[in-house]
């Protein structure tokens, strides 16, 4: 599965010769093999430079957007999702594309954004997730959620339940103290 040699030439172009690129496809194919967990983190194809720093541009935003950053992204995302759906994998695979924090609404002194933990924009796909929904909203300057807001527990609840962890799932700490997988809810309007 790890062997991306095996892939087509047109294969390994449509995610993108780059790390990223290639994480994503070599994600497919560990699905495919059977992985029941696959994380592909962003690595830049391009040196960051000024401000960078992967999507963590604190400086020269949409420099780093428009040169380095969002043409890789959607090339390998695109390509990944059109194989998950294409193979009829999306079925028991569930797509998560977050970052770590969202980002300010409004641009620092560098021109860049800085990291913010009242909003972001998650993607969720598979799984019996409906596509093309648009789920919550924020208020005009993407800074505070304006309706259905979901919490950090409840997402993280959500993604277990939707790849099957049973809601009340305990493990046990070395004194042998339950503790709980998640303390968040399942919210259902995102699994339709």
């Amino acid at each position: 599965a790890v062997d991306l040699s095996r892939e087509r030439d047109e294969t390994r172009e449509r995610y993108g010769r780059h790390l990223f690129g290639q994480g994503l496809l070599l994600a497919r194919r560990l699905v495919e093999a059977g992985e029941s967990f696959v994380s592909v983190y962003w690595i830049d194809p391009t040196p960051a430079g000024a401000g960078g720093g992967e999507y963590d541009s604190h400086g020269r935003i949409y420099w780093h957007m428009r040169n380095r950053l969002a043409a890789p992204t959607d090339r390998g995302l695109s390509a990944l999702v059109s194989d998950l759906w294409d193979r009829g994998l999306h079925e028991d695979t569930l797509l998560v594309v977050m970052s770590e924090f969202g980002r300010t609404p409004r641009l620092n002194a560098d021109a860049g954004r800085d990291h913010w933990p009242h909003a972001q924009s998650i993607r969720l796909g598979g799984v019996g997730i409906s596509g093309g929904t648009v789920y919550g909203a924020t208020d005009k300057h993407a800074a505070f959620p304006v309706s259905d807001p979901v919490s950090p527990p409840d997402l993280g609840q959500t993604i277990l339940h939707a790849v099957g962890v049973p809601d009340d799932l305990e493990f046990q700490d070395p004194q042998g103290r339950p503790i709980r997988a998640s303390y968040g809810s399942v919210n259902e309007q995102l699994l339709c």
